[in-house]
C-alpha cells in the first residue's frame, strides 16, 4: 500500500504545441456552440414574432367580421327585416303555386 519504487512509475509528458491545440480547440468549439445556439435564438424568436403577429391579424379580421355581421341585424331590425323576409317568403309561395 505504500509508493511505488521511482524506476516503476509510468512516465507522462505532453507536448506542449499538440496540448495548446486540444485546449484551444475546446475552447473554439464552445465558441461556435454559443454562436450557433444564438443564432437558432435568434430565429425562433422572429418566428414566434412572426406567429404573433399573424394571430393578432386574423383577430383583428374576426372582430372586423363580428362588427360588420352586427352592423347588418343592426339595418335588418332597423328597415323592418319582416318586409324582406316576407317578401322571399313570397317568392317560395309563388314558386309552389307555379309547380302545381
Amino acid at each position: 500500500t505504500g509508493r511505488r519504487p521511482r524506476h516503476d512509475r509510468l512516465d507522462i509528458s505532453f507536448d506542449q504545441v499538440e496540448r495548446k491545440q486540444y485546449l484551444t480547440t475546446l475552447s473554439s468549439k464552445k465558441k461556435d456552440r454559443r454562436v450557433f445556439g444564438l443564432a437558432m435564438q435568434k430565429l425562433k424568436d422572429r418566428r414566434a414574432r412572426l406567429d404573433m403577429r399573424k394571430e393578432e391579424r386574423e383577430a383583428q379580421l374576426e372582430q372586423v367580421e363580428e362588427a360588420e355581421r352586427t352592423k347588418g341585424r343592426a339595418l335588418v331590425g332597423f328597415n323592418g327585416g319582416e318586409c324582406e323576409s316576407s317578401d322571399d317568403d313570397d317568392d317560395d309561395d309563388d314558386d309552389d303555386d307555379d309547380s302545381e
